[in-house]
């Protein structure tokens, strides 16, 4: 999963939710989350964060680390898939990223 490593610079611009998914608009991807996605410590991190790391833990969950200390967690646990992808990632230069369920 290196490609998810090209997130890390990238400044969240938005982030909505919608019929149980959550979208996260970076300034060069945006990543839908299809899983349950849970926000540290508590409250929603705010536009203009930068994407300081991202930890994928096979199984376990997607954590991007925010500049603020603010981490956004993708659950990839298989208890939490609703459908075949937990997220997927479309960069701007067309590559995309899915995590699939196995």
């Amino acid at each position: 999963m290196s490609a998810l490593h090209r997130l890390i610079g990238m400044r969240l611009i938005k982030f909505d939710t919608h019929d149980g998914r959550t979208s996260l608009h970076l300034d060069g991807a945006v990543i839908t989350s299809f899983n349950r996605t849970t926000f540290y410590p508590g409250s929603q991190p705010t536009a203009g964060c930068r994407v300081e790391d991202v930890e994928y833990l096979d199984g376990v969950a997607l954590k991007l680390v925010l500049c603020n200390n603010h981490e956004i967690c993708i659950s990839l646990y298989e208890s939490d898939y609703e459908g075949p992808e937990a997220f997927n990632v479309r960069f701007s230069d067309g590559q995309i990223v899915v995590e699939q369920a196995s």
